[in-house]
């Protein structure tokens, strides 16, 4: 058994992309091989800015000899009373071109069939990875492809080399022009001259290959055997295994902070930065410390986001005049590149300060005119008219919450303000800071607390998992910001589909539902109403609110069921509640919450299966034109004692359900209910519902539509999917 390696050489890849891919990589290489038969002992996957790897240890050269059974006719045409061949038999055996004895006889699903067997001799391991590595590169997927030259495959980035070897043998194929080798290339570079801080330096020469990954920058080099690969390419200065560059990076940031009594600790910048280099070397560098008397959260931003440093910081969490850069190579020239560096993040600060200091001399107040010259949306106005309704949104919440006067206060002023830090030069410059340097500003111009915090607040929730919002004013002024973005896009007929959301209007919804299922009750229809008719008569082409509310209502639906899916509710037990109605989300939580517990306690099965039979039989009732028409139950045709036995327990359970339903005890209202259980079943087993006496039919139907009206108000059972089912 050989090793097989494969990599794919791109032009600099997307650090985020590379991590996703391979496990795309790892998982089609796992199921494309078990599906050959070929064994294998270990797959791992490696990957860097320029190249993604598989290296597989124990690969079987060949995959084993088989047998194929080919199937003829059955054995009642093949063979006769006597257990002779017919002409059925003789005519397949003619066709497969074997004797009549080579046919066997075999039991399979369906009867007994006549069959040939036919021996399949196992391909060699390169021939089949020949066929399969150029259909497993092309079928990896990344947020956004490009094809190049031309070619018509499409990739993260131009593929530049391909490197497959089975053990000494190349895997022979070629992919959009690009054919497979033995070549790769090592650090565009060359390697380190000089030892890393952490770990060691590769030598200036391959102990194998010769000087192929020696000399000038990125020599390509030469890989003789597939297990020598990792071993030549660490020569040649590359640090293949991310987890090794991760712990490197790690190591040499932790040391260079501990030097100056500091701290720098960013795992979702590690994981970025480990995926922008092939051989790091940290190094730390500093700034001016007038710079600190800038906002925190520009420096960061500046140095996290712009030049991937790493921010340092004292034990108390004050930023100090320091950053960690990761350059990708060894120490030689590390003074030139740490002054280089630093040359670079002075010139940023001093943009930011000269914004900074010229938003100050306008009120942020006073710039809230200047959102009539910025442009929300074509087809629904200016910042400006986008304001105004946050405003009315906000009053609106205030009504609907209950929201004391000064908090009524904060939020609408904070509603005033929301959008007026995108009227400021920084946000040219950092516009990942809107809200952020609004709260900055807010704050300067003496704003109460409330207020500056609901600025920043009013945009969380960012992404899944984020903080909700922490403040009051914070989760109103979200609130209203969120659904006057989607109603207006809805009601011109931007709505996403599938992967495509150009204006984000997936984590606009998520963060929606997100903070009403934690909010006080609210009317989701009539909150998007009100939203709707703020934006008054816009023309042709502004579609209706009834159109509007049911397409944002459906996409809201899809939210709700995802966050459901997260706390365990099955997806029968969501359609079960949400068919039912989701006007409030925070009950329709309750109601799935609750009935999904009920579903797994024994004491409430028999409750589920009644209200499950009643739903279906009024369905089966109306599917086939006999249901009951509205009207009230006649107490003079209830005849049965069955039927008199649980009309009059609905009578005795209707106002103790509804209590508890008003209250939103949902799992008390299914106890209530379940004192129905029996006397349905009593019902069902010696009454007739669906009687030929149409009176007595529709009065029966009509008990059981009070009946169900309850349980509606938890969820459409019938949804339920039975172990039966």
């Amino acid at each position: 058994m050989s090793d097989l390696v494969l990599e794919i050489g791109t032009e600099d890849l997307p650090a985020a992309w590379i991590r996703p891919a391979l496990a795309q990589l790892s998982q089609a290489l796992t199921e494309r091989l078990r599906q050959e038969s070929i064994a294998f002992g270990e797959i791992r996957t490696a990957g860097t800015p320029r190249r993604l790897v598989a290296y597989l240890s124990a690969v079987a050269p060949r995959q084993p000899d088989s047998v194929v059974e080919i199937r003829g006719p059955s054995a009642k045409q093949a063979l006769d009373a006597d257990g002779n061949f017919t002409s059925a038999a003789y005519g397949f055996a003619r066709t497969q071109d074997v004797f009549p004895e080579d046919l066997i006889v075999k039991r399979v699903t369906g009867g007994e069939y006549l069959f040939v067997e036919r021996p399949k001799p196992g391909r060699p391991t390169v021939e089949v990875a020949a066929r399969l590595l150029p259909e497993i590169i092309a079928d990896l997927t990344f947020p956004k492809m490009m094809r190049w030259g031309e070619g018509s495959q499409r990739f993260a980035r131009p593929i530049r080399w391909l490197l497959a070897l089975y053990g000494t043998e190349v895997i022979p194929f070629s992919l959009d022009g690009v054919t497979s080798g033995r070549i790769t290339y090592g650090h565009r570079f060359g390697p380190p001259l000089a030892s890393s801080p952490q770990g060691d330096a590769p030598p200036n020469e391959p102990s194998d290959g010769g000087d192929a990954a020696a000399g000038s920058a990125a020599m390509p080099v030469t890989i003789p055997d597939a297990s020598l690969y990792r071993g030549l390419l660490r020569a040649a200065g590359v640090m293949l295994d991310p987890d090794e560059r991760r712990e490197v990076i790690r190591a040499q940031v932790e040391d260079l902070g501990r030097a100056v009594g500091a701290q720098a600790h960013d795992e979702a910048l590690l994981e970025e930065v480990t995926f922008r280099v092939e051989w790091p070397t940290a190094f730390r560098g500093a700034f001016a410390a007038e710079f600190l008397s800038l906002p925190r959260e520009a420096l960061v931003l500046v140095m996290r986001q712009q030049q991937r440093y790493f921010p340092v910081t004292a034990p108390d969490g004050t930023l100090l005049p320091h950053f960690i850069g990761v350059r990708d190579g060894g120490t030689e020239g590390l003074e030139q590149v740490r002054a280089g560096n630093e040359r670079v993040l002075q010139a940023r600060f001093a943009d930011v300060r000269f914004l900074y200091q010229e938003d100050l001399e306008v009120p942020l107040a006073e710039r809230v005119p200047a959102l009539a010259r910025i442009t929300y949306q074509d087809r629904l106005g200016t910042l400006l008219e986008k304001t105004e309704r946050l405003v009315s949104l906000t009053g609106y919440l205030c009504d609907v919450w209950p929201v004391d006067e000064p908090g009524r206060q904060d939020a609408l002023r904070a509603a005033h303000l929301a959008k007026a830090d995108l009227a400021t030069g920084m946000m040219r410059e950092l516009p990942q800071l809107r809200g952020v340097i609004g709260r900055v500003y807010a704050r300067h111009a003496g704003e109460p607390e409330p207020v500056a915090e609901a600025i920043a607040d009013h945009y969380r929730p960012i992404a899944p998992g984020d903080a909700l919002p922490r403040t009051e004013a914070g989760r109103i002024l979200s609130v209203a910001d969120r659904i006057d973005t989607l109603t207006g896009h809805f009601a011109i007929g931007l709505v996403p589909t599938g992967a495509q959301d150009p204006y984000g209007l997936h984590p606009q919804a998520a963060g929606l539902v997100a903070i009403l299922l934690e909010a006080p009750p609210l009317s989701l229809g009539a909150l998007c109403a009100t939203a709707y008719a703020l934006y008054g008569d816009r023309g042709p082409g502004w579609r209706s609110l009834e159109v509007t509310r049911a397409a944002l209502l459906d996409f809201l639906r899809l939210r709700l069921e995802a966050f459901l899916a997260e706390r365990g509710v099955r997806y029968d037990t969501a359609d079960a509640v949400l068919d039912a109605g989701f006007d409030d989300l925070g009950r329709a939580l309750a109601r799935a919450l609750a009935l999904e517990a009920a579903r797994e306690a024994p004491e409430c099965q028999e409750t589920l299966s009644a209200a499950i039979r009643v739903g279906s039989l009024l369905r089966f009732a109306a599917r086939s034109e006999m249901g009951a028409p509205p009207g009230e139950v006649r107490i003079d045709l209830l005849q049965e004692e069955a039927e008199q036995a649980l009309y009059g327990a609905y009578l005795d359970v209707r106002p103790r359900a509804l209590r508890a339903l008003r209250e939103a005890d949902y799992p008390g209202a299914l106890g209530i209910l379940g004192e129905l259980a029996a006397p349905l079943d009593e019902l069902f087993d010696n009454v007739l519902v669906m009687s030929d006496d149409e009176p007595l039919r529709v009065n029966r139907l009509r008990i059981l539509a009070e009946i169900q009206s309850l349980f509606l108000q938890i969820g459409d059972l019938t949804r339920l999917i039975t172990e039966a089912e």
